[in-house]
């Protein structure tokens, strides 16, 4: 390969937060087709000669690099990423800039292009083409043009916390043997989607490595079928991404799923037995477990206490707590380092069936009421009752679809540690406190009384 100007070129790309931060990453980089890279490489001069344009490395900083920056994570990119929203990121400047765009007249641009990275044991690389046939590879492996880019992306990611070409390496080697799809279903179990009696049923179904060639799934319990690791890479195309591209297994039912990993027909009785163990698995249900038995966990982390069911604006002073039974939401009460927070589900408990939403939960900074504030709630302290009022701050959810245990826990954190991520400048939208805030914030002996009144409230409510 004639591969000369080897160009340095440096990954910025945001860290999944509301800050600024990014982590960086250099590779050298050459390629045997420059003329169809137009952000990397400039058509200098003409050689007389050959009556041919010399392409030189093009945008370089004062440093002689090229820097390639990903846009900044918010709210709206993670709603539209289908996978990780820094993978989609990285992937959308990685086929901008590496994978030549068509010019009329021609249907297939074969090149072949190197980025390599050196560790004090070695140097790491990685060599992807395309094929005068229009076939990508990377390594030699071959692999779809959305498979490389999504491995491309993993693997700089990766780059970005590895200190030894051994260990990237293996990481390599490992995405080579799996496509992205196909390591997702076997850390996450394996999606699929289909319709019991005009209801749409999203489950998650048991997965297991049981060879290079094969991928076993479980349809019924204890009943494995197995998939060729190229199936299983379409069949997460079909239910987690979407595709209908594939006559296989695009609205594939149960009785045809079970005919297709097993190889034969299900009685009856055995399609039953299937449709009742793949609901057991449904997605909402497992989600909402795992982040319920998350919010328990929080009670045993300090300065954090979870409540399964309270309302706002309710008053210690009234005794009735049977008008506040419609009401009933799942929050988190934390004594943060600058302020006390309640963070509070949107929806209520009656409400489960809509868990998943981008923004489920309120952020409230509580501090005691003034005169001419907004009440949150009141609870009993001594011989008196303390009116709470609270400032709602928003703080962006990146993932799409978390659940609301996920999104409760995860502010938590945040709350928890206000003055780390203030400092940090990770989170712009909690403010810096004032000398009248901090008068207004409860003491100790306060929150503890508050503490054991939400209690009491959620334990009237426990089933």
């Amino acid at each position: 390969m004639n591969m000369v100007n080897i160009m340095k070129i440096k990954f910025l790309i945001n860290s999944n937060s509301d800050s600024d931060k990014k982590e960086s990453v250099s590779f050298l980089y050459s390629t045997t087709n420059k003329s169809l890279n137009p952000y990397l490489y400039k058509a200098r001069y003409v050689n007389r000669k050959t009556k041919e344009y010399i392409y030189r490395s093009a945008n370089l900083n004062p440093q002689g690099e090229h820097i390639i920056r990903t846009d900044r994570l918010n709210m709206a990119v993670g709603n539209r990423a289908k996978l990780d929203p820094t993978v989609e990121q990285l992937g959308k400047q990685i086929k901008l800039r590496f994978f030549p765009r068509r010019s009329s007249g021609k249907t297939h641009y074969p090149f072949a292009s190197v980025l390599s990275r050196k560790y004090k044991d070695g140097t790491c690389s990685m060599y992807f083409n395309k094929s005068n046939s229009g076939a990508f590879t990377l390594n030699g492996k071959k692999l779809s043009k959305t498979d490389l880019i999504t491995t491309l992306s993993k693997i700089i990611i990766r780059a970005t916390i590895c200190d030894s070409a051994e260990t990237l390496e293996d990481y390599i080697e490992k995405l080579l043997t799996y496509p992205p799809n196909v390591l997702y279903v076997l850390e996450n179990r394996t999606p699929y989607t289909f319709y019991d009696h005009g209801i749409k049923q999203e489950v998650r179904i048991n997965t297991r490595d049981i060879g290079s060639k094969e991928i076993a799934i479980e349809i019924s319990d204890g009943i494995w079928g197995t998939l060729s690791i190229k199936d299983m890479n379409t069949f997460v195309n079909t239910f987690k991404h979407g595709s209908e591209r594939s006559k296989k297994w695009s609205r594939i039912t149960p009785r045809r799923l079970w005919f297709e990993v097993m190889g034969t027909e299900c009685s009856e009785a055995q399609l039953k037995l299937m449709i009742a163990w793949l609901k057991q698995n449904r997605t909402e249900d497992m989600v909402n477990k795992r982040a319920e038995e998350l919010l328990v966990s929080l009670n045993d982390v300090p300065n954090m206490t979870y409540f399964p069911n309270i309302s706002l604006h309710a008053n210690a002073e009234n005794t009735d707590f049977s008008l506040y039974k419609d009401r009933l939401r799942k929050a988190i009460l934390v004594k943060g380092q600058m302020y006390d927070w309640l963070l509070v589900s949107k929806m209520t408990n009656n409400q489960k069936h809509q868990t998943n939403r981008n923004q489920a939960v309120e952020s409230f900074l509580i501090n005691k009421r003034l005169s001419d504030s907004t009440e949150l709630l009141g609870f009993p302290h001594e011989d008196r009752t303390i009116s709470l009022v609270g400032r709602n701050i928003c703080i962006d959810n990146v993932q799409n679809n978390s659940s609301i245990g996920d999104q409760l826990s995860t502010r938590a954190y945040i709350a928890m540690n206000d003055k780390t991520v203030v400092n940090a400048g990770m989170i712009h939208t909690i403010p810096k406190p004032t000398e009248e805030m901090n008068n207004r914030r409860l003491t100790d002996g306060e929150f503890n009384s508050l503490k054991e009144y939400l209690q009491e409230f959620s334990d009237r409510w426990d089933e």
